[in-house]
């Protein structure tokens, strides 16, 4: 039986070796140097924006407690996402995603997101987009069109926005006297209904994003940045941010309902 222990330990220790949990240290400057860390910060704003649009629904007591939780919660996402984000990449993925991250191109193509990422600059994009998106020459329009896959632009928006639209509305419907809008299912279901036309409109809303903050990039630098995202190494640091904010945002809109009924109980 020792034998058997012995030869099992053989083959998992190199494999634990290789899948080791980065360290907070790592995650800290992946978050940094990735621009997550700051476009949280306007992830956060569209998200209180959300539960202001649901406050404004009930009285003025109810919507005092929203606001009560908006501003108990300013590093919720921060926390939620760097603990998300360690659990799902190893310490040999992070390394490498800060390798690209570090480099001139990886720097730059973080600085051109944090500037096009506030609403500010949104707004902007929105309003000259068809111009752009039009002005775009069939190369580098396919460019595009291959980062968009390449990050699963369009299906990640629709998850994100079923998740948190359901999470938001169960715990307001159990919250909240007088709610009167559909259940936390309902919605689900509707929205589910409409993924691919969500996908669509979130894909498009990414190309905007794309043409306006990737502008100054070159043929040459985008096909380099399509690569990384599409190595196994950056696959893998895609598909767990897009995790990381999935589960982030969602958590925060079921612990909103949540703090709500605590308030209400009181």
């Amino acid at each position: 039986m020792s034998r058997i222990f012995a030869l099992i330990l053989a083959f998992v220790t190199p494999v634990a070796a290789v899948a080791a949990e980065p360290t907070p240290t790592q995650i800290d400057e992946l978050m940094h140097k990735s621009g997550l860390w700051n476009q949280l910060s306007e992830i956060q704003s569209a998200f209180d924006q959300g539960l202001s649009d649901v406050g404004g629904r009930m009285d003025k007591s109810n919507a005092k407690m929203i606001a009560d939780v908006q501003a108990c919660a300013p590093d919720r996402l921060r926390s939620s996402v760097a603990r998300q984000l360690k659990t799902s990449m190893s310490a040999e993925d992070v390394e490498t995603t800060l390798t690209w991250l570090n480099s001139d191109l990886g720097k730059r193509i973080t600085a051109l997101e944090e500037q096009n990422s506030t609403s500010a600059a949104f707004r902007e994009r929105l309003a000259d987009a068809p111009e752009r998106i039009k002005a775009l020459t069939p190369e580098r329009r396919a460019l595009y069109d291959r980062l968009l896959k390449a990050v699963h632009a369009g299906d990640v928006g629709a998850a994100i926005l079923i998740n948190v639209n359901a999470g938001i509305v169960r715990g307001f419907g159990a919250a909240i006297p007088g709610y009167m809008g559909p259940d936390a299912d309902d919605i689900r279901k509707q929205m589910e209904a409409q993924r691919p036309q969500l996908a669509a409109v979130m894909e498009q809303q990414q190309l905007t994003f794309f043409v306006a903050a990737y502008a100054s990039l070159s043929d040459e630098e985008l096909e380099r940045y399509i690569e990384f995202a599409k190595s196994p190494a950056g696959g893998r640091y895609q598909a767990a941010t897009i995790t990381a904010l999935d589960r982030a945002l969602t958590d925060a809109a079921n612990e909103a309902g949540s703090t709500l009924v605590r308030k209400n109980q009181v």
